[in-house]
C-alpha cells in the first residue's frame, strides 16, 4: 500500500489572509515569482464533552495564493485540503525547533459574499 499525506480541515480564518508576491518559483510564463498567502483557521472540536478550538497555520502558492488573498476575509468558512510536513531548524541560541506546516492544495469557500 502506498502511502498518502493529506489532510482535510474545515475552520474559520482567524484574520485576513497576507499574500506576499515576491516568494515562490518563478513562474515561466510571467517570469514572476508565484506569490504565496499565509492564513489561520480556527477548527472546532469537543474534547470530554468540552468546546476546544485549534488553530492552525495554512500556506498556499501559486494562483491558489491569488485567488484565496483576494477572496477570503477575516471570517470566511472554508474546506482545506493540505499536505502535511515537519520543519525543523535550531533558533539563534543552537536550540532544535520544529513546527507542523500544512500547504493547502485545494480550497473550498464555504462562506457566500453576503456571509
Amino acid at each position: 500500500m502506498s502511502a498518502k499525506n493529506c489532510c482535510f480541515l474545515i475552520g474559520n480564518l482567524g484574520d485576513d489572509p497576507e499574500y506576499d508576491d515576491t516568494k515562490g518559483a518563478i513562474n515561466k510564463k510571467t517570469n514572476k515569482p508565484s506569490g504565496l498567502a499565509t492564513f489561520s483557521i480556527a477548527v472546532d472540536r469537543k474534547d470530554m464533552g468540552k468546546d476546544e478550538t485549534d488553530w492552525f497555520d495554512i500556506e498556499c502558492w501559486g494562483g491558489l495564493a491569488e485567488t484565496c488573498a483576494e477572496y477570503l476575509k477575516k471570517g470566511s468558512k472554508v474546506s482545506v485540503m493540505c499536505r502535511v510536513r515537519k520543519d525543523s531548524w535550531k533558533n539563534d541560541s543552537g536550540e532544535n525547533r520544529s513546527k507542523i506546516a500544512f500547504t493547502a492544495k485545494d480550497v473550498q469557500f464555504l462562506s457566500s459574499k453576503t456571509d
